[in-house]
């Protein structure tokens, strides 16, 4: 498993606009299997100290995805709540053993923006087909 300082770093290093960005921090994520980031949340319900270093690091992965939702032009009460929304979409994933794969079409496949309508919807369609509208 890596660590979120390095996809972050990554992600930035790939560089691109934000929804370029969010692809590719969701195409590292889902290829992740998250089984161990399960496992530490596992152990943070039974240990303090893992639990308060487990909140630091989602915040930090919070945080991220909310400057991204930000820098797409949403206000920040609204980056909040997607970024809130997908960050646990994907503990989800990651809890419920669903997995996503990649196929042909690369991260297409893992988080599908079809830009905004008159209403700020973004659209992702994450496995399955299954699609959120934030």
């Amino acid at each position: 498993m890596r660590a979120t300082g390095d996809i972050i770093i990554e992600v930035e290093t790939r560089g691109g606009n934000a929804e370029e960005r969010l692809r590719t921090l969701f195409t590292i994520v889902f290829a992740s299997s998250g089984r161990l980031d399960q496992e530490i949340r596992i152990w943070a319900a039974r240990d303090k100290f893992v639990k308060a270093a487990l909140s630091k690091v989602d915040q930090t992965r919070l945080d991220y995805l909310k400057s991204l939702f930000e820098e797409l032009g949403f206000p920040a009460i609204e980056a909040t709540a997607r970024a809130r929304f997908s960050y646990h979409a994907l503990i989800g994933q990651f809890t419920m053993g669903a997995r996503t794969t990649m196929g042909e079409n690369g991260p297409k496949s893992v988080l599908d923006h079809h830009g905004y309508s008159s209403d700020r919807e973004i659209r992702w369609r994450l496995s399955g087909g299954f699609v959120i509208v934030l």
